[in-house]
């Protein structure tokens, strides 16, 4: 299985993951009702490109600026900036790594 070795292509990754149906109903949710996509979304994203220092993923955003992570937090900050994605919204890399530092 190919891993995305940055958050662009992370939203790329999910566009052909997440099926069509879920996609549209991720498009109208409203930030706070995106929690039901969390676990199933959540738990493909950690196990998949997060577990483990040798995940391409984890490499390429430490050497962009991420000093320190926790899978769930990363998994869960994906999930916002793929919806942001959804909204239309400009990933930031910069935007990024301070949400994820700050704990948003």
């Amino acid at each position: 299985m190919k891993i995305p070795i940055s958050i662009p292509e992370c939203f790329e990754f999910l566009e052909v993951v997440v099926d069509d149906e879920s996609l549209d109903q991720m498009r109208i949710l409203k930030r706070e009702e995106r929690v039901e996509y969390h676990q199933n979304l959540s738990q493909y994203i950690r196990n998949n490109w997060l577990y483990g220092d040798d995940s391409p993923l984890i490499k390429a955003l430490r050497l962009q600026g991420m000093t320190h992570y926790h899978e769930d937090a990363l998994a869960a900050l994906i999930i916002e900036l793929f919806w942001e994605y959804l909204q239309g919204e400009t990933f930031l890399p910069d935007n990024f790594l301070t949400r994820l530092n700050n704990g948003d």
